[in-house]
Formats: structure tokens, C-alpha cells, sequence
């Protein structure tokens, strides 16, 4: 064996190491994601009505804890050829799933806050765009052998042989990534835009709330995460150079998977924000904008072009304690604050 066939296959099992690496974070981080948010699900989902958003916050979430689980079982399957192609047939399936939800879910944000005479044609370029990765990914799917296992020493690993050049995987890649990027500009935009709207009309009404306070109710800092990831990504693609296959694997492991958690914090704190506004929350001291969120489509989007909720002092266990006493008050008929 050349020399330099040696150092690729030494490149190859190191960048696999470094890959699991990767994934086996991106799995802790999604398993903690899940124990501390549990409460806020069963509060703030499962006991309100189902609307489209919370459908799409259970599918998120739970393909996301399917994909945790699996990357971490993933190597007990690496002892047959059998088991190591279904293994990652199906690890593949769900990143694809969860790149379709996340760009459902850009594209439903877009629809639910564009101006009403662009949000059909914004929300389906968006769609259109961000789902250039699964298209790709799909390519590539095809176009690598059946898997199959080799050893290093004792230890198996599970390897396959791609029928497509570096140059082309890169050229590839970096196209997905150019297109989720501009999907993600478009959101941000359409999001600026309508906060720009809100900051007029709050001045026409003397409601005093600041620019960073309105940028941060409309969800500026989520998007902009997500479209960090999308330049990060174009930025490791463009100077990995040879070794472009290995920083694509690195930057989906665990771009994707906390991509999927921001945005099931996202929908959380629009269902929180939902239910503050209906009453359960009400606290003096709360930050509050006396802004009408624009009603939108509501049985096709749910809320999703409200505002988030950005408050120091309300604690989950508040909303609970509000909660209760809500229901008490409906079930006996008298006001609590009166005795108060």
C-alpha cells in the first residue's frame, strides 16, 4: 500500500473519531434539552388545544430525542454489514426529517409574519430553499456504496465508499448551505420588517419600549443563530479543502440537532408568550408591549407570528401557581385576587 493511500485511510478513521465526537454531543445536549424542558411541554402542549405549531414542536422534538437515542446505540450495531446499513439508513432518514422540519418551519414563520401580499410567495421560496439540503443529502445517499464493516484491531467501524469526488461533495454542500442561508436572510428580513412596522405603531400610541426589547420579542436572536450556522458552515466548507466530506459530517452531527433544539425553545416561549396574553401570567412587574400581534391565518400558522416573551421575573412555577388558581376560580366561581 503507497504511502499516501496509508495516510488517507489514517485520515479517514481520525476524522470518523472526530465525527463521534461531535455526535455523541450533539446527543447529550438533546437528551438535557428534553429533561429540562418536560414540564414546560406537558404545561404548555399537551394540555392546550392542538394547533399547527404545537404538531410541528412534538414532531420536531421527538424525532430530534429518536436521533439522540440512536446516535448513541449507533455503535452496538456496528458488527455486521446488515446491521451497519440499516443503522445508518436510518440515522440518515431522521437528519433528513429534521432538515424538512426545520424548513417547514422557516417557511411558516415567514408565512405567518410577511406582508399579506407576499406571504405565499415568500413562504415557498423559503421552503423551496431550505429544503436544497435534503435534496442534496439525498444525492449523496445514492450515490455512496452499501456500508460495510472494517476493524481497527478489535474495535469495528462502520465505512463506506463514496462514488463522487471531493470537489463535487464540496461544490455540493456548499450550494445546500448558500440556499438555507439565504432562506434564513429572508426571514430575518421579513422579521425586521414587521418589527419596523411595530416600533411605528408603538410610538403613534406612546407605548415606550425600545428597539432591543422589540427585537428581542420578535425572534430576532433565533433566527440569527440559524443563520449563523448557515455561514459557519459555508465558512468550514471553503477551508477544509480536501478533507471537505469529514467538516460536512462534523457541522451537520451538531449544527442540525441544536438547530431542531432553538427551534423548539422558540415555540415554547411562542406558546408561553399565548398564554400570557390570555391571562395566565399577569404579573405588575412583567415586561409587557400593549402591542395587537396581526392575525394572520391563524388555523394555518396557530401563533406563530406573535411576539416571544422575554421576562426576568416569571418563573415556570409562577404560571403553574396561575394555573391552578384559574381553574379553581372557574370551578367555585369567586375571584382569589379579592381576598388578597
Amino acid at each position: 500500500m503507497s504511502t499516501q493511500l496509508v495516510q488517507d485511510e489514517i485520515n479517514a478513521l481520525r476524522g470518523g473519531a472526530v465525527q463521534g465526537f461531535f455526535v455523541y454531543a450533539a446527543a447529550a445536549a438533546t437528551v438535557y434539552e428534553y429533561v429540562i424542558t418536560f414540564a414546560e411541554e406537558i404545561f404548555l402542549i399537551w394540555t392546550r388545544s392542538i394547533t399547527l405549531s404545537n404538531a410541528i414542536f412534538l414532531l420536531n422534538r421527538y424525532v430530534l430525542l429518536l436521533l439522540a437515542v440512536s446516535e448513541i446505540l449507533n455503535p452496538l450495531s456496528w458488527y455486521t454489514a446488515l446491521s451497519c446499513e440499516a443503522t445508518n439508513m436510518f440515522i440518515e432518514a431522521v437528519m433528513i426529517t429534521m432538515s424538512i422540519i426545520v424548513a417547514g418551519f422557516s417557511a411558516l414563520r415567514v408565512y405567518a409574519i410577511a406582508n399579506d401580499g407576499f406571504k405565499a410567495i415568500s413562504a415557498v421560496v423559503v421552503l423551496s430553499l431550505g429544503l436544497a439540503p435534503v435534496a442534496v443529502e439525498l444525492f449523496l445517499c445514492i450515490r455512496i456504496s452499501y456500508y460495510f464493516v472494517v476493524r481497527l484491531g478489535y474495535y469495528p467501524l462502520c465505512d463506506y465508499n463514496a462514488h463522487f469526488s471531493s470537489s463535487v461533495n464540496t461544490a455540493l454542500l456548499l450550494l445546500a448551505r448558500m440556499c438555507t442561508t439565504v432562506a434564513d436572510l429572508i426571514v430575518l428580513l421579513c422579521t425586521w420588517a414587521r418589527t419596523y412596522r411595530i416600533a411605528k405603531e408603538s410610538r403613534k400610541s406612546n407605548v415606550g419600549s425600545s428597539l432591543a426589547m422589540l427585537l428581542l420579542r420578535d425572534g430576532t436572536l433565533y433566527i440569527t443563530v440559524l443563520l449563523a450556522f448557515s455561514v459557519l458552515e459555508i465558512i468550514l466548507l471553503k477551508s477544509s479543502g480536501r478533507q471537505s466530506i469529514f467538516a460536512g459530517n462534523y457541522i451537520n452531527a451538531f449544527s442540525i440537532p441544536l438547530s431542531s433544539i432553538l427551534i423548539n425553545r422558540f415555540l415554547l416561549n411562542l406558546r408561553q408568550a399565548s398564554n400570557k396574553a390570555a391571562g395566565l401570567g399577569a404579573h405588575s412587574n412583567a415586561i409587557t408591549l400593549h402591542l395587537q400581534s396581526t392575525q394572520s391565518s391563524s388555523r394555518i400558522v396557530g401563533n406563530m407570528g406573535e411576539h416571544l416573551e422575554y421576562n426576568s421575573d416569571l418563573r415556570f412555577a409562577d404560571m403553574l401557581e396561575e394555573d391552578n388558581v384559574e381553574d379553581t376560580e372557574d370551578r367555585n366561581g369567586w375571584d382569589a385576587s379579592e381576598e388578597i
